[in-house]
C-alpha cells in the first residue's frame, strides 16, 4: 500500500494555514478591545481632570462683578 504523501502534505499546509489566520484574528481583536479601552480610559480620564467632566464646569459660572 502506496501512501500519496503530496496529498497528505497539502492538507497540512492548509491546516496550517487555517489555524494561522484564526490565531491572527484572535491576537488582532485583542489587539482592537484592548485600544479601544485605553482611548475610552483617556477620554474619561483627561475629560475629568481637565475640566470636561468635572462638576465646577456643571455650575453656572460665577460673575466677579456682582460681587462688589
Amino acid at each position: 500500500m502506496d501512501i500519496n504523501w503530496s496529498a497528505f502534505d497539502g492538507i497540512l499546509g492548509v491546516l496550517l494555514i487555517i489555524v494561522v489566520i484564526w490565531v491572527a484574528l484572535k491576537l488582532a481583536k485583542r489587539i482592537l478591545i484592548g485600544a479601544i479601552a485605553v482611548v475610552v480610559i483617556g477620554v474619561l480620564f483627561f475629560g475629568w481632570h481637565v475640566g470636561g467632566f468635572s462638576r465646577a464646569s456643571l455650575e453656572e459660572p460665577r460673575s466677579e462683578a456682582g460681587a462688589e
